[in-house]
């Protein structure tokens, strides 16, 4: 029986990209269907409060009203654009959702031409994107009504783009990683491990393959005696991706700003830098931010603290990482589970941020599927331990605090556990697939 199970499980996960893509969008649209029901019959519903402000400031900006007259709404006015369409029609209640699904599937999409692109095209690698059109928590969080996913989906076209390596597709990068930095700010992570991709690229067959952290020291010294080499390396290649994306940010920025003024700049900017959320969420912040309320100079001293021990672990993983031969993919995971891990607030629908990169990193750490399934499950635990002390405390009225605050430092030390593993257990990408020949 159980290898029949077996046969039949690896039979499914072997089947086409088109039938798990069908697959993935059905389950989602059965939830959604129950979505309307759990809304209209039960006292907790399912969807999303932020859909709910998605819609009323999409509806402001249908009637010609900034999209912050909704209070609550500190996202781009991109996003509220997008779901104009929805009131239009009529179909509000879950056009916005069928947006986000079917961001869901792209993402899958791209997932699979990321991995596939590296010449990985055995085993988990070649399924790994399965890993996000059947996690729970995707189908759940886009079906709920959050924009996850729409906002992951430049992150995973800028990464596609720049591994093509060509003048073309380096700007078509800038421009979508730009889009989503505007979307939301913590892309700006990634800035030195894209930088490091472009430097360490072979600008023509006949040079040395600079990837690496030895090449690039050998780069380093050549280009200091030749400045011809210099400015090809730097000048062509960086300053193009790095002015498209200014130019990018500055054009979002100021069309935005121009429409809605200094609302524009306070809600979808200045809050996010402000931010001090004292409720309750899987940051290990919450607690020392909650008790030092009404000290802002602690409270300050609190964020300031958080703010550079985040940035400080983000600095040196990127610096490392000028010495790995991973891809950027498999990078931009890692930078995203710390930035996540280590946030002054830390909710489920974060969680998104670095699972939808989950499946570029899995296949470049060597790890069997036994082990990969304990720290599946190791990660799930840790979840419902604050879960279960966090529903005590929001629905029984329990005093759980001090509970509460110990299951978020448990759930800090487990996704620290598995940070570790993906960097201690990383290996190198096949040679022929490294920093193409850019032209």
């Amino acid at each position: 029986m159980s290898r029949s199970i077996q046969s039949y499980a690896q039979q499914f996960i072997a089947r086409s990209i088109q039938f798990h893509l069908l697959i993935a969008f059905l389950i989602r649209i059965v939830l959604l269907v129950w979505s309307f029901y759990q809304d209209s019959r039960f006292k907790v519903k399912f969807t999303d409060v932020d859909y709910h402000v998605f819609n009323d400031a999409s509806k402001s900006v249908l009637s010609g009203e900034s999209p912050y007259s909704r209070h609550t709404y500190r996202y781009s006015p991109i996003l509220a654009y997008l779901l104009v369409p929805g009131h239009v029609l009529g179909i509000e209640q879950y056009f916005g959702k069928l947006i986000f699904i079917l961001s869901d599937l792209a993402c899958g999409i791209l997932c699979y031409k990321i991995v596939n692109s590296k010449g990985m095209k055995q085993g988990l690698a070649k399924h790994s994107y399965q890993l996000w059109l059947y996690n729970p928590i995707t189908v759940a969080v886009s079906v709920r009504g959050n924009a996850e996913s729409l906002i992951a989906l430049p992150i995973l076209l800028s990464i596609h783009f720049l591994n093509k390596n060509t003048p073309k597709t380096d700007i078509y990068s800038a421009a979508l990683i730009a889009t989503a930095i505007h979307l939301k700010i913590y892309p700006i992570i990634y800035a030195l491990i894209f930088l490091f991709a472009i430097i360490s690229r072979r600008p023509s067959a006949k040079s040395t393959d600079y990837t690496g952290y030895t090449d690039f020291k050998n780069k380093v010294s050549t280009v200091l005696h030749s400045e011809k080499e210099l400015v090809h390396t730097l000048s062509v290649s960086v300053i193009r991706y790095g002015t498209t994306a200014f130019a990018v940010l500055v054009f979002w920025n100021s069309l935005f700003y121009k429409l809605y003024g200094d609302e524009y700049l306070e809600h979808s900017l200045y809050y996010h830098f402000k931010r001090s959320d004292i409720r309750h969420n899987f940051s290990i912040w919450f607690l020392p931010m909650y008790l030092a309320e009404d000290r802002p100079s602690l409270s300050k001293v609190l964020s300031i603290a958080g703010f550079v021990f985040q940035a400080g672990l983000i600095f040196i993983l990127s610096v490392k990482f000028t010495r790995s031969k991973n891809s950027v993919g498999y990078q931009t995971f890692v930078l995203t589970m710390v930035f996540v891990t280590f946030n002054k607030v830390c909710t489920s629908q974060y969680f998104l941020w670095y699972l939808v990169l989950l499946p570029l990193a899995i296949c470049e750490i060597k790890i069997s599927a036994k082990e990969g399934a304990m720290l599946a499950l190791t990660w799930i635990a840790g979840q419902g331990f604050w879960l279960k002390n966090g529903y005590d405390l929001e629905f029984k009225r329990v005093d759980s605090f001090n509970d509460l605050f110990f299951s978020s430092v448990i759930f800090v030390l487990v996704n620290s556990f598995i940070i570790s593993i993906f960097v201690s257990r990383r290996h190198l990408l096949p040679e022929n697939t490294r920093n193409k020949k850019v032209e």
